[in-house]
């Protein structure tokens, strides 16, 4: 009889645990979706404000069209509008107000954003500089550790003096002809080899 009382009491505390949380849970999806609903209607009365602003202009300005006179419409009326942008807007006394009084501001904005333009050339240079310096430097380096080491590449052997930044040039020059082509070929024959000069010191 005490087992089976405790069983329903422990049954019924069971049930009355789930029932709080579900409750509880139930309530927090209900604040969720309040909030989300709440931010759609937010967006959807905004998009509708802004289409009722649009539709409000439109009266006025057809309103205002209504009341005014026919020649004085067909006048301002226009289908069309061609923009010359090389072409000064104002004519007569407007452009010598517009010159005594506006266009000072526009020719300050225009030294302003053409000082920050060659600030950021100026920049983006003095970078390019320092870059190619640093190159050179690495390049020289590496020269020295490949002397020390005695290692012997194809690279220092085509191209040992010049840069990297020389050689697309004289890739360039060496597919012109030149005059002084023959003159190098023979200086370059005439030159000894140490190599060999070193095997006849040794024999």
């Amino acid at each position: 009889m005490f087992w089976e009382i405790l069983r329903t009491l422990i049954r019924i505390a069971v049930v009355f645990f789930f029932l709080i949380l579900a409750f509880g849970l139930s309530f927090f999806v209900l604040l969720g979706s309040q909030i989300g609903l709440a931010v759609g209607d937010i967006a959807e009365v905004q998009k509708y404000a802004a289409l009722k602003r649009i539709a409000m202009q439109v009266n006025l300005h057809t309103n205002l069209e209504k009341k005014l006179p026919f020649w004085f419409l067909s006048r301002v009326d226009q289908e069309s509008i061609t923009v010359y942008p090389n072409r000064p807007r104002y004519c007569g006394f407007m452009s010598v107000f517009q010159y005594c009084f506006g266009c000072e501001d526009s020719t300050t904005d225009a030294q302003s954003t053409d000082t920050t333009l060659e600030l950021e050339v100026l920049k983006q240079k003095y970078r390019l500089k320092d870059i190619s310096t640093l190159l050179e430097k690495q390049h020289d380096l590496i020269k020295l550790i490949i002397q020390k080491m005695e290692i012997v590449s194809e690279a220092e052997d085509e191209d040992s003096n010049d840069l990297f930044q020389h050689k697309f040039r004289k890739r360039q020059l060496e597919h012109r002809n030149s005059k002084w082509d023959t003159v190098l070929k023979a200086v370059k024959s005439n030159v000894p080899n140490p190599s060999t000069e070193k095997s006849s010191s040794f024999l």
